[in-house]
């Protein structure tokens, strides 16, 4: 894949990552607060739901994360720190761009 692909799907991966961790912890507060309202095993099938989809996320992410720094021309391994979230981040953030044009 060509560099501008590897920043497209970086910045997807990252997006869904910021985004979806919150939806995945209102999911989790919903199921806590209103569990009253359901069975069981409805519970237990909300909570599956809420794993597999935090699950899918962060995937998402560490493969965005992976993806950027292929772009920045660093080594992909790094990328994996996506798993530990903000130093993920901090690292998309401060690593330098070896493919940047200097003018």
């Amino acid at each position: 894949m060509t560099i501008k692909k590897y920043r497209i799907i970086g910045r997807i991966g990252i997006l869904v990552g910021l985004f979806g961790v919150p939806i995945v912890n209102f999911i989790n507060l919903f199921i806590k607060e209103m569990g009253d309202l359901f069975t069981a095993d409805q519970i237990t099938l909300l909570k599956l739901f809420s794993a597999l989809l935090a699950i899918l996320i962060y995937a998402g992410f560490v493969y965005g994360c992976v993806a950027m720094m292929k772009a920045k021309g660093q080594p992909w391994a790094l990328g994996l720190l996506g798993f530990f979230y903000i130093p993920g981040l901090l690292i998309l953030i401060f690593f330098p761009d070896k493919n940047k044009v200097k003018t």
